[in-house]
């Protein structure tokens, strides 16, 4: 995973958001759930959230910088009671206070945001749970009762129960992966194209199919050929 991340951050801004719109266009309806999440994660603050994390790790490699001088200054390990004393001294408390309340701040707009994007879904899968359950009853429960020894029948309404939410969880979730699917292709093919045309630009403005105006961000093929 380092050697990736290494890899996301050598790369230019525009290739990257790129690259994020194919994986979105062609996996959104398989990972809908982590494609949700980092919807609400850049709907929530997560830019506060990243940052926060950068301060942590800032003020971290302050601490065990400091720490490394003065074990060197005294030639001896620091004590558990010193190393407190470093962070107290070296971490500025604000700043402290203010990335963790970003941190949390950005958690819980995730956690909201993905309660309330498969609320729908939920509620779905018990509507359909509860009419497939008479249905279920009336096909079921007769050769349940046949082939049940009468001590263990008692199991029968809550296993016919059960498998009713299973099955209408299951079709759900298909539903909800087709949404996402042609959420998330809408999605991510407008992000590649764009980040196509970003450098696609350059080269058609030479040859003159491109005016000198175009903006990939605002500006629609038809509009592209403008005026020199």
């Amino acid at each position: 995973y380092s050697g990736l991340y290494r890899g996301y951050k050598a790369l230019p801004r525009e290739a990257a958001m790129g690259l994020w719109g194919v994986g979105k266009c062609f996996f959104g309806g398989r990972y809908a759930a982590f494609f949700a999440a980092s919807e609400a994660f850049k709907t929530s603050g997560g830019n506060q959230m990243l940052m926060s994390l950068h301060h942590l790790k800032a003020d971290a490699r302050a601490v065990l910088k400091a720490n490394e001088e003065q074990e060197e200054a005294s030639g001896h390990s620091t004590t558990p009671s010193e190393k407190l004393g470093l962070v107290l001294r070296t971490v500025d408390p604000n700043r402290v206070s203010q990335t963790l309340g970003g941190i949390w701040a950005g958690y819980m707009g995730i956690v909201m945001a993905l309660k309330f994007e498969f609320a729908r879904t939920v509620a779905l899968a018990h509507s359909i749970g509860d009419h497939l359950r008479p249905l279920a009853a009336k096909l079921l429960a007769p050769s349940a009762l046949a082939v049940t020894p009468p001590e263990y029948r008692q199991w029968i309404p809550p296993a016919i129960n059960l498998s009713c939410k299973v099955v209408s969880m299951a079709i759900t979730w298909k539903l909800q992966r087709a949404v996402s699917s042609v959420q998330c292709g809408i999605a991510g093919g407008l992000l590649t194209s764009r980040t196509l045309l970003l450098y696609a630009t350059p080269l058609l403005q030479d040859r003159r199919l491109f005016g000198s105006g175009f903006n990939a961000e605002d500006s629609f093929l038809q509009d592209a050929r403008s005026e020199e």
